[in-house]
């Protein structure tokens, strides 16, 4: 059976991902504020699940669904108070809900094979009587960090490798391999698309009287060269009829004119407007990146023992999606880091004179036609003359020029490959591997990373990205003659020189910009220089 072009378990599968995004995002908010009010919403998601796998057979996530909702219900009403290990069992539920959304139809029975197991076990945890919250934490031990998200890194060490893989982790569905996807577009914006491409039929149906009017100028035109061939064979024709004559054609080229210019005008508009509108289909809000971020922190932070509140910022802006699917990879990598190496354990900070609890905050913004997304924590900070000790340890400059170096050219060590400043190796850190990757991936697309940090007070990755791919904001030059687009996104800023801004220093042609002196180059002797290697390139095939 199908409904619209889909089968009922592909409906399923929505169902089971929109309602696991749900209740991962609720439970860890309820472990939080252990508000009882907030479990009816998570009540509904697992009643819904219950609902789809029922429709389509999924036995086993039937019984699991349903004794989920009974625990929740008994959360409720306060028959069972919330508790980690019971969080830990819950979001355990959820991860085979996300898990089955990634299963084939033809597979339903083997996966369900394969999870029994483990199924039964919850199902049994979900129906027992409740127990005090203490036993509860007692009972279920803290979860290593989830298999899907990635490894993380230091503030002064790049991310590790992949932590065993959890039990329990949900699997992640294949990435599409084919240019003919589905993606989801908001109802509104296809209205609005519809709306902009029925305006354009009409805008383009205006050309009919256009034409009309250039072929009534036509008439005119003719009309005036007769008059003017009966004058020349020695016809008698007034000057008023000749004046009356030209002034029709005048006001009807005035008149087409004047038609011409408010279509332009009209057709400039509704194709910006419906370029735009094409662009925001493809868009999706920030959120969509942090989906795993808030279970991520909860679940690292409770292995390594350590108190950390995850607060998250732009959510609602707008971001491509493919710059959206490359940001996910790094964000889990800067999020995962924090919660190793930057956060102090509650003990260290209550020492410091810090609040117990620690917070990270992972915010998006535009600016200056970026993206701009930071992920700050409220830890130690990096620790430079460990990051200098570091350097010269690994031979990778000498001690003067370590000495010299400021801040930001040392930070700027933490992005190379094989780079690790942790102490022991564990299956979180010390591998070298991530901050790397991190860097590459922006800079891929054509963004940039940096690092603040301030002893004692925490640290800051902050990335700077298209907010599109789709487009390319171009800023247009002609060098020889031959117009060139430069993207704007790697461009610092324009400046127009005249020839007093010029020197040269060293036989090198300079100039004087914010007190800096800025070594130029001519653009065309590049193009020269790259025509004359392509035409080498040729005669030597």
């Amino acid at each position: 059976m199908s409904l619209g072009g889909f089968s009922m378990f592909d409906l399923y599968r929505q169902e089971a991902e929109q309602h696991g995004r749900a209740l991962t995002d609720g439970l860890v908010a309820l472990e939080s504020a252990s508000d009882p009010a907030l479990v009816e919403s998570l009540m509904r998601a697992a009643h819904s699940v219950k609902g789809a796998a029922r429709i389509v057979g999924f036995d086993a996530l039937v019984k699991l669904a349903h004794a989920m909702e009974d625990c929740l219900v008994r959360i409720q009403k306060g028959a069972e108070a919330i508790s980690a290990g019971r969080t830990d069992q819950l979001l355990q539920g959820v991860d085979l809900i996300t898990q089955s959304a990634a299963v084939a139809e033809s597979d339903v029975a083997a996966w369900s094979a394969q999870q029994d197991a483990k199924i039964k076990a919850l199902v049994k945890n979900f129906e027992e009587a409740a127990v005090p919250a203490a036993a509860a934490v007692a009972a279920v031990p803290p979860p290593t960090a989830p298999a899907a998200a990635p490894a993380p890194t230091s503030p002064t060490a790049p991310a590790a490798a992949p932590a065993p893989t959890s039990p329990t982790a949900p699997a992640a569905a294949p990435a599409p391999t084919s240019g003919d996807v589905s993606v989801m577009v908001r109802t509104r914006s296809l209205d609005r698309l519809m709306r902009l491409s029925s305006e354009s039929l009409v805008e383009s149906r205006r050309l009919e009287g256009v034409q009309q009017r250039l072929h009534a100028i036509r008439r005119g035109e003719r009309a005036l060269e007769d008059l003017f061939d009966r004058r020349r064979a020695g016809g008698v024709i007034a000057d008023d009829e000749l004046q009356a004559a030209h002034q029709r054609v005048r006001a009807e080229v005035a008149q087409l004119d004047a038609d011409l210019q408010a279509h332009v005008r009209r057709s400039e508009e509704l194709g910006s407007a419906l370029h735009h509108e094409a662009i925001q289909s493809r868009m999706r809000p920030f959120a969509d990146a942090c989906v795993t971020v808030p279970r991520t922190v909860r679940d690292l932070a409770r292995s390594l023992g350590k108190d950390v509140a995850i607060r998250l910022g732009g959510q609602a802006v707008s971001v491509d999606r493919d710059i959206l699917r490359k940001l996910e990879a790094p964000l889990t990598h800067l999020v995962r880091n924090a919660v190793d190496h930057g956060i102090d354990l509650p003990s260290d900070r209550s020492a410091a004179g810090k609040s117990a609890q620690a917070t990270i905050r992972v915010t998006a913004s535009h600016q200056a036609g970026m993206l701009l997304v930071e992920v700050a924590d409220d830890g130690r900070g990096i620790d430079l003359d460990r990051l200098r000790a570091k350097i010269l340890e690994k031979k990778l400059s000498t001690q003067e020029l370590v000495a010299r170096m400021g801040e930001r050219e040392l930070l700027d060590f933490l992005f190379l490959p094989g780079f690790s400043t942790a102490s022991a190796l564990t299956d979180i850190s010390g591998r070298g591997v991530g901050l790397d990757v991190v860097q590459s991936t922006v800079h891929e697309v054509g963004g940039s990373v940096e690092v603040i940090t301030a002893p004692t007070k925490g640290t800051t990755f902050r990335m700077r990205l298209p907010v599109t791919l789709s487009v390319v904001r171009a800023a247009i030059v002609s060098i020889g003659g031959e117009p060139y687009a430069l993207p704007l996104a790697r461009m610092e800023r324009i400046d127009r020189l005249g020839e007093s801004d010029l020197t040269h220093v060293e036989g090198r042609l300079v100039a004087k910009i914010q007190e800096e002196l800025v070594g130029l180059i001519r653009a065309d002797s590049l193009r020269s220089a790259e025509d004359a290697r392509l035409d080498r390139r040729w005669i030597s095939r």
